[in-house]
């Protein structure tokens, strides 16, 4: 689906950098990153600079689900991650920036977990 740049922009900037900022990253980092992830947009495609128009659909899709991996990974570093496991141990976990509130059996923080095994 076609989209003016301010609505597309929206669509992927505000979430992105709430990722980046979950994991710790400070506002002047969190604006270049935003900066690259804007320029790969416009070099694979997505966003035509020239006419405004983005698009929308399965590479728009895989580049900002890259992006949030990436900012899962630096919450792991910088110790501002957690990880989330639902009712069915089977449906495996889902691992993202930002320290959440423990919740029995469903959340650990994976900064308490990575200083509980360097301690023993």
């Amino acid at each position: 689906m076609p989209l003016p740049r301010e609505l597309f922009d929206a669509i992927w900037r505000i979430p992105i950098d709430a990722a980046f900022a979950a994991a710790g990253l400070p506002a002047d980092v969190r604006a270049r990153w935003l900066n690259s992830v804007s320029s790969w947009l416009v070099a694979d495609g997505v966003l035509d600079e020239k006419t405004g128009i983005a698009r929308t659909g399965k590479q728009f899709d895989d580049s900002i689900d890259s992006v949030l991996s990436l900012a899962a990974a630096v919450g792991i570093v910088l110790g501002q991650a957690h990880i989330h496991q639902g009712e069915d141990p089977a449906d495996g976990y889902i691992i993202g920036p930002g320290i959440k509130h423990e919740e029995p059996g469903h959340h650990s923080n994976v900064a308490s977990e990575t200083e509980q095994s360097s301690e023993a």
